[in-house]
């Protein structure tokens, strides 16, 4: 198995790689850059190249583990809404307002308390 088909079977969760090639050639290095890759270092390299491609991707590795941690957090709060607050959140992700949401909702038949005339 080559690097590059190891690299393609890999779920996105894997760190980001740099790939060492005694005969590389642009449409495998386009390949791999396309997958993913760091880097493609054909040899000789020179030992700083090889440095740098691992400390960008140890920096790629870290921010991506940073923004899964953040999103698992988001995930887990996101079930924790009520069904109420879920369609609430939805009405204000698509861009209205608090009071038109429930304003919305009212009108839906899903809220039995008509909006307040000070909030709406």
């Amino acid at each position: 198995m080559s690097g590059l088909d190891l690299q393609r079977k890999t779920d996105g969760n894997a760190p980001p790689v740099a790939f060492i090639n005694g005969h590389g050639d642009v449409p495998r290095s386009g390949r791999a850059m396309k997958q993913g890759a760091i880097d493609f270092l054909a040899k000789p390299f020179h030992e700083a190249d090889l440095m740098q491609a691992i400390r960008a991707a140890l920096v790629k590795d870290r921010d991506a583990r940073v923004r899964r941690t953040e999103l698992e957090g988001l995930r887990e709060r996101l079930a924790t809404l009520t069904p109420r607050e879920r369609e609430v959140l939805s009405l204000v992700i698509s861009g209205r307002l608090n009071k038109q949401a429930g304003a919305a909702r009212y009108q839906r038949g899903n809220d039995p308390d008509p909006p307040r005339e000070d909030h709406a």
